[in-house]
C-alpha cells in the first residue's frame, strides 16, 4: 500500500474498486484519495450523486474536492438518504482517485458526523473504526409495505431486489468475448470520456439488466410489462404472435416475444439498434437477436436469468450470461430521472 498524508485531509491507499457506472478512464481504481473536510455543496440526482468538500492542503490553503457517488437510486439502497449529508457537516470520504488530474473522487466510504459509516459500493468494508461494531449504515425498509408485498405477490409478478454485495447477482458482462474484426475496429475507437457525456441515454437489450437497481414484473393486459427501476424503463413483452409492429423501426429495447416454457418465462428479442453490450465499449449490431430465460425458484425468492446473444457481426461465438435477484418484500421501484451530468455538475450542487 503506498500512502501520503496531506494535512489532516488525504491519504492514498491501493484497493480494488466496484463502481455501478464504468469509472475506466476517467477514475483510477489503483489509488484510494481520502478526504476530510467540511460539506459546501449538495447534489443529489442521477445518475451521480455528488459533494463539495472544503479541506485544507498541506501549505494550509483552502481547497475543494469534488466528490462523485453512485446514483440517488443506489445510494437508498446502501442505506444513505438525502437527509443525512447537508452544507456544513464535516464529513470523511474515500475513493478513487481522478484520471484527469482533477480534485474528484468517486466515493466508495462516507464517514458522517455521528459517527456512523455508509459503504457506498459493493464489496467495501467498513474502513474507519467509527463505523464498525454496529455503526455501519444499511438500508431499512417500511414493515407495511413488506406485508403489502407478501400479499400481492403472484409468482414472477413482483419486485425484485439485487444482492449488492454478491458479483455473480448482477456483473453480467465482464469480457474475453471472441470478437468479429468490425467489432475489433470499433472498440478500438471508443472514448470513455465519451461514454459519461452519453451516460443517461437508453440502455440496449441485453445490457438493459445489468444493473443493481430493482425490476419488477408486471401484467398489462395480455402482455407483460418488465420496468426497470434504472433509466425508468417499461419493456413490453408480448405475450401472443401478433403482438407488437413487427414493422417498427429498430430501438434499443427491441421488439420482445415471451412464452412460457413450464415456470421459466422465454423471451425472444429482435430489432434492435446499433448500440453497447457493456460500459466499457463492446459494440453490438441491430442483427443482433437475444434469448433470455427468467426462471423462479419453488420457493418464490430468487429469481434466475440467463441470456444468450447471437451477434454475427460483431461476435465469432455468442455470447452468454447470468445473474439473479432475490424477492425482498417491501422494496418498492422508485424514479430514477436521470439528469444529464454535463448540466448536473453545474446546476445541481448546492
Amino acid at each position: 500500500m503506498r500512502s501520503t498524508l496531506l494535512g489532516l485531509g488525504f491519504v492514498l491507499a491501493t484497493q480494488a474498486a466496484h463502481a455501478h457506472h464504468s469509472t475506466a478512464g476517467i477514475f483510477d481504481p489503483d489509488r484510494i484519495v481520502e478526504i476530510e473536510g467540511t460539506v459546501t455543496a449538495v447534489g443529489w440526482r442521477n445518475p451521480h450523486a455528488a459533494l463539495t468538500i472544503a479541506a485544507k492542503a498541506p501549505d494550509g490553503t483552502g481547497t475543494e474536492w469534488i466528490v462523485e457517488m453512485a446514483s440517488l437510486n443506489f445510494l437508498r439502497l446502501r442505506g444513505l438518504t438525502p437527509d443525512m449529508v447537508a452544507i456544513g457537516y464535516r464529513i470523511r470520504a474515500a475513493g478513487l482517485s481522478s484520471s484527469r488530474g482533477r480534485q474528484e473522487i468517486f466515493a466508495r466510504n462516507l464517514l458522517l458526523p455521528n459517527g456512523q459509516e455508509v459503504l457506498l459500493q459493493p464489496n467495501v468494508a467498513a474502513r474507519w473504526p467509527e463505523g464498525k461494531n454496529g455503526r455501519v449504515i444499511t438500508a431499512v425498509v417500511d414493515a407495511g409495505a413488506r406485508q403489502q408485498a407478501l400479499r400481492t405477490a403472484e409468482g414472477i409478478f413482483r419486485v425484485w431486489s439485487t444482492p449488492l454485495d454478491d458479483p455473480r447477482a448482477w456483473q453480467m458482462f465482464t469480457g474475453g468475448y471472441a470478437l468479429t474484426p468490425m467489432a475489433s475496429a470499433k472498440l478500438a475507437q471508443w472514448n470513455p470520456l465519451d461514454y459519461e457525456s452519453r451516460i443517461c441515454a437508453p440502455k440496449s437489450v441485453p445490457r438493459v439488466l445489468n444493473t443493481p437497481l430493482p425490476v419488477e414484473f408486471v401484467h398489462r393486459g395480455g402482455d407483460i410489462v418488465l420496468r426497470i427501476e434504472e433509466g425508468d424503463v417499461e419493456r413490453v413483452i408480448h405475450m401472443t404472435p401478433d403482438g407488437g409492429d413487427g414493422s417498427s423501426a429498430p430501438s434499443v429495447l427491441g421488439r420482445s416475444m415471451g412464452r412460457w416454457d413450464g415456470n421459466t418465462l422465454v423471451v425472444t428479442t429482435t430489432g434492435l439498434a446499433d448500440g453497447y453490450l457493456d460500459g466499457d465499449g463492446t459494440p453490438q449490431s441491430r442483427g443482433m437477436e437475444v434469448t433470455e430465460r427468467f426462471t423462479m425458484s419453488a420457493s418464490g425468492d430468487r429469481l434466475d436469468y440467463a441470456v444468450t446473444a447471437i451477434d454475427s457481426a460483431m461476435f465469432a461465438t455468442p455470447v452468454t450470461a447470468a445473474r439473479y435477484w432475490t424477492f425482498e418484500p417491501g422494496v418498492q421501484l422508485q424514479r430514477f430521472d436521470c439528469k444529464d451530468p454535463n448540466r448536473a455538475r453545474s446546476t445541481d450542487l448546492r
